[in-house]
C-alpha cells in the first residue's frame, strides 16, 4: 500500500492492484476524506477535465510557511484548494499533473515542467535533470539543465530530448552540467532558474 500527500494535507491511498491497473494514478482519497477537481471558480469538474485538486477542511491544512497571502487563498468556501493540478477518472482515482508553480503555457496550452523532467530522465545517458522556464513579456523559454553519464554535446542532447517529447513540451535549450543542490540533497531549483536566466543573457 502506498500513499500520496501534498503540502495542503490532502492525500490518497493506492493498493497493489491499483498500481497494476492504473500505474500513473496516485489512488483514491482516504476513507472519510473528501477530494475533488475544481476550476478557478471552484466549480466541480467531471472526470478527465484538468483542474486544481481540492478537498475538505477536515484534511487539517494549517498554513504555508511564510506565505500568508497564499494561505488565505488556499481556504475558500469551505474547501482547501491545493496548488496541485490533476484530474480524476470515472472510478474516482486521481492523477497529478504538477504544481501551480510548475505550470507554463506554450502556444496557448498548459504544460508541466515536472512532466518534461520525467520523460528526460528516461533517456539512458541522463543521470538527472531540472527543467525550468525563463519568461519575459513576450515569450516563455523552457530550459533543461541536464547531468549525463556520457560525454554529450548540448546541441545533440537537445535534439535527442526533443525527439521524445510532444511538440508542446519541447525544450528551447539544454545546459549540460552537474545539478546544483541544497544541503538536503534536493535540486536547487532557484539556482537552476538563475543559471537559465544567465544563459539567456549571454
Amino acid at each position: 500500500i502506498e500513499s500520496w500527500g501534498n503540502s495542503e494535507s490532502l492525500g490518497t491511498i493506492t493498493e497493489v492492484e491499483d498500481l497494476q491497473k492504473r500505474p500513473n494514478s496516485v489512488g483514491r482519497p482516504f476513507v472519510g476524506d473528501e477530494l475533488m477537481i475544481v476550476d478557478e471558480n471552484l466549480r466541480r469538474l467531471p472526470p478527465y477535465e484538468w483542474g486544481r485538486i481540492a478537498g475538505g477542511v477536515e484534511a487539517g491544512f494549517v498554513r504555508y510557511s511564510n506565505r500568508p497571502d497564499e494561505t488565505l487563498g488556499a481556504r475558500r468556501e469551505g474547501l482547501i484548494i491545493s496548488e496541485d493540478y490533476g484530474y480524476q477518472d470515472e472510478d474516482g482515482y486521481f492523477y497529478v499533473l504538477g504544481r501551480l508553480g510548475d505550470r507554463v503555457v506554450q502556444n496557448g496550452a498548459p504544460i508541466f515542467l515536472s512532466s518534461i523532467e520525467a520523460k528526460i530522465r528516461n533517456i539512458e545517458a541522463v543521470d538527472d535533470c531540472c527543467v525550468t522556464s525563463v519568461s519575459d513579456e513576450h515569450t516563455v523559454r523552457v530550459v533543461a539543465i541536464v547531468s549525463t553519464r556520457l560525454n554529450e554535446e548540448a546541441r545533440a542532447m537537445c535534439d535527442e530530448i526533443n525527439n521524445i517529447l510532444p511538440i508542446d513540451e519541447r525544450v528551447d535549450e539544454v545546459i549540460l552540467m552537474a545539478l546544483p543542490r541544497v544541503p538536503s540533497g534536493k535540486i536547487d531549483r532557484a539556482l537552476c532558474r538563475t543559471i537559465a536566466e544567465d544563459s539567456k543573457n549571454r
